[in-house]
């Protein structure tokens, strides 16, 4: 393994590899780039080609390309060693079988078996063909079907995998009676990596029952986060760098129609905002980004919340405007392949797109509504880190207002209120108080566990009422509310937040708050880990605690920032 380890670090020249991943610049006889393991606004994080390492001056993270790679990958010691060596044509022989390779392997033997089953159900076969999904495609994204059945666990049972590997998979729930496939009676979308590895599932239900979520992706697993993967892209990254431009989509359907259609440099994210780690990845391939998501209000509030990642990226964003009430797959349905590249031709600029949207929202004419919209906009253009593209936004948003730009840029908030209350009831008080603010949540249903009962309950019905797009009011709000629910919703937005009145300081208090909730999360797990240091001290502990803790630096970094 130690000839290995040395053969790696000679072939391969760690200024070029990690220029695949950050964009750096030669500054004396070392290189220097943004770091992609924090959140800072100057590049602090250098490369050595001499010395063959890595460190970031902003939060210590250093180490070699193996370590680079394992890091930036979410990968163990031996899956990075493959990997290179798989990249540099370095032949080498590992027998032993790493942590994650048996979640690869349950998910190979169950993308291969939901193939197979799709074939054999007509429903869902009558259903792809409904959608104009032919065999071709079906081949392609090798889309299968799960049944009611136990066979897989049956078969992934008898390949030698443990129940315990079967539940951490993702691919099956612990039951009462024992596991049970979380896919039950759904269409299989493989979700795979940037090097085609099955990683997840997602599934499309095939009735029209109501008490289940149509589409529902795997859970978060030591080889799938939806913050880091992007579908489709496996299939579209040679023609993203080929052509520097990327489309990204909200679902599966709409991805599938645009490769199938021969438009393939398009990918999609999976139920989150477009995250840093994925713009970090298209940023490699790609100068420009196309967003097209649903065209309706809940395509725009998708749109928005993305908006701090995209604009703080140094890509050139644009929007692809379609027809109200569209989507690309059922526009290509609709119209066709030529229509659709002509609609992406004619997409705005990003920031305008942004703009003209809450300009429509209010009548700009009259003081009062003018100063709503700019409190909308002022805290998308301070979430903005880059100083330069900041100034750029404030000057155009100042022109279209007629303000001057002092007005974008205040920037205070106190956080008074919060003395005497739960970080839940003041996240719940805010968004309650102004609804729009939560866009800035990255993902809507994982926070659905930092509340319990009525609090949770009244939760879940302002995430409902804000992906309905429905104009919020009291009123309309509280129709929906049982008794009980009504009783919390009044004492929540009857909390003073005098001290708040502003979106702006809104936005502010909330963002801390989130990152509080994050903080919780993470502080958790250091503990847990420490436990299990004090127990059994282990190298593979010492890494996890060396990356939480790395995660709780970038979680503070951040929120000062922000």
């Amino acid at each position: 393994m130690k000839d290995i380890v040395e053969e790696i670090k000679k072939r391969v020249d760690i200024v070029d590899f990690i220029s695949g991943y950050v964009s750096l610049k030669k500054r004396g006889s070392n290189y220097f780039g943004l770091c992609p393991f924090h959140h800072e606004k100057t590049p602090s994080f250098s490369v050595n080609p001499k010395g063959g390492f890595y460190h970031c001056f902003g939060c210590g993270e250093s180490g070699d390309v193996i370590t680079f790679l394992m890091k930036i990958e979410n990968l163990d010691f031996k899956e990075a060693i493959r990997e290179l060596a798989k990249r540099y044509n370095i032949p080498i022989h590992i027998k032993e079988r790493s942590k994650n390779d048996a979640l690869f392997e349950i998910h190979s033997i169950a993308e291969k078996y939901f193939f197979e089953k799709l074939k054999l159900n007509k429903t869902a076969l009558d259903y792809l063909k409904n959608r104009q999904i032919n065999d071709d495609a079906i081949e392609l994204f090798k889309i299968g079907f799960a049944p009611e059945s136990s066979e897989l666990e049956k078969i992934l049972k008898k390949e030698g995998f443990k129940e315990k590997e079967l539940i951490n998979s993702g691919i099956f729930i612990q039951g009462s009676r024992g596991v049970f496939n979380r896919f039950s009676n759904r269409i299989i979308f493989p979700i795979k990596n940037e090097h085609g590895q099955t990683i997840a599932f997602g599934g499309r239900i095939l009735n029209d029952d109501k008490t289940k979520a149509k589409y529902l992706n795997s859970p978060e697993t030591p080889i799938f986060s939806k913050q880091k993967v992007l579908f489709g892209l496996n299939l579209a990254k040679d023609e993203i760098r080929k052509t520097k431009e990327v489309i990204v989509t909200e679902g599966y359907m709409d991805c599938l129609r645009l490769q199938i259609s021969g438009i393939k440099n398009s990918t999609a994210t999976l139920g989150t905002a477009l995250s840093r780690f994925h713009i970090n990845i298209l940023k490699r391939m790609a100068d420009k980004i196309y967003m097209n998501y649903d065209a309706d209000d809940a395509g725009f509030r998708a749109i928005l919340r993305s908006a701090p990642t995209i604009l703080s990226s140094e890509m050139k964003p644009f929007v692809v405007i379609l027809d109200k009430g569209e989507d690309p797959d059922s526009f290509i349905r609709n119209n066709s392949k030529e229509a659709y590249i002509k609609k992406l031709s004619s997409a705005k600029d990003y920031f305008s797109y942004i703009i003209d949207f809450i300009k429509n929202k209010y009548d700009i004419e009259h003081p009062s509504e003018k100063m709503r919209a700019i409190e909308e906009l002022k805290p998308i253009i301070l979430s903005v880190q880059e100083p330069i593209l900041k100034a750029a936004y404030t000057s155009k948003a100042s022109r279209v207002f007629n303000v001057s730009e002092d007005a974008f840029l205040a920037k205070t908030a106190s956080f008074e209120f919060l003395s005497s209350i739960t970080k839940q009831e003041a996240l719940l008080s805010i968004i309650l108080r102004d609804i729009e603010l939560m866009a800035w949540i990255e993902d809507l249903d994982d926070f659905k566990d930092e509340f319990e009962g009525l609090q949770k309950e009244l939760y879940l019905n302002a995430v409902r009422f804000y992906l309905s797009g429905e104009e919020f009011s009291i009123e309309a709000f509280e129709k929906n509310l049982s008794d009980s629910q009504k009783k919390l919703f009044y004492k929540l937005i009857s909390l003073p937040q005098t001290d708040i009145n502003e979106r702006y300081q809104r936005r502010k208090v909330l963002l801390y708050l989130l990152a509080q909730f994050k903080l919780d999360k993470l502080k958790k797990q250091l503990r847990i880990i420490q436990q299990k240091i004090q127990e059994n001290p282990k190298s593979e502990f010492f890494e996890e605690y060396n990356k939480t803790f790395s995660e709780i630096k970038e979680v503070l970094s951040a929120w000062q920032d922000s």
